[in-house]
């Protein structure tokens, strides 16, 4: 009867020990799967905001992309100043003027055509991969000396649009979001000389006729500051604005 009794006592002992045992290994699971949850929440989260950043065109949230020299930094929208160079994607552009309707930036260089993709960025060209973009304002004169700037250029019979909304798309392309892209007006590019001078040279297109009758629109020559009157059929370079708001 003894030994029946140890015997009793020693089954007991060990189903006692297999329960704690099984119990601690369903803690254990528990934990190391809230764990790994937790990491996996974390990664998630991590590439989200990574995603994030490319889906904006680094221009997350009110912050934007800025060099100091060559440096990348990051500050708010809200701190950049005309004369900044910002980035959207690999176009680095430069801040020419800031007011009620945006953060105004214009590419370093005029527009160019890609090879391979038919694509559009701002150059310089590559020798087999990219041309400049070189196109008459228009075909026929289409407007009156009233017309609005804006309006006059972002029209079908107008062949500077056409490249401007390419390079609209490839901006988005990139993730940049929020934004306009048309053609600078003159009054725009003469707002600051200093920073419009940071641009690369190249003749292109300005949104705004010249007060010579009803045939000439206005040219920039690039960053020297110089403005001249051509006929709207002659070729001149494109290079838009972008308003980021």
């Amino acid at each position: 009867m003894e030994n029946a009794s140890k015997a009793l006592l020693i089954s007991a002992a060990i189903l006692v020990v297999i329960i704690i045992i099984a119990l601690g290994i369903k803690i254990l699971s528990t934990t190391d799967t809230q764990k790994t949850g937790e990491i996996a929440s974390k990664t998630i989260n991590q590439k989200t905001e990574e995603a994030m950043d490319i889906a904006t065109g680094e221009m997350t949230g009110n912050k934007i992309i800025y060099y100091e020299g060559e440096t990348e930094k990051t500050k708010p929208k809200s701190e950049v100043h005309s004369g900044d160079t910002i980035k959207i994607g690999t176009e680095k552009l430069v801040i020419i003027l800031v007011d009620n309707e945006g953060i105004k930036a214009m590419p370093y260089y005029n527009l160019v055509k890609e090879t391979e993709s038919g694509g559009v960025k701002q150059g310089p060209p590559v020798t087999g991969k990219s041309t400049y973009i070189s196109t008459s304002f228009s075909t026929i004169n289409y407007w009156n000396q009233a017309d609005d700037p804006i309006q006059m250029i972002n029209e079908p019979r107008n062949n500077v649009q056409q490249y401007i909304m390419s390079y609209e798309a490839t901006l988005s392309k990139m993730g940049a979001s929020n934004i306009d892209v048309r053609a600078v007006r003159k009054d725009e590019m003469t707002s600051n000389s200093t920073a419009v001078k940071k641009i690369k040279s190249g003749s292109f297109w300005l949104a705004t006729a010249t007060p010579l009758g009803n045939t000439n629109i206005w040219y920039a020559n690039g960053g020297s500051g110089g403005y001249s009157g051509a006929k709207f059929d002659t070729n001149k370079g494109v290079r838009p604005i972008i308003i980021i708001h």
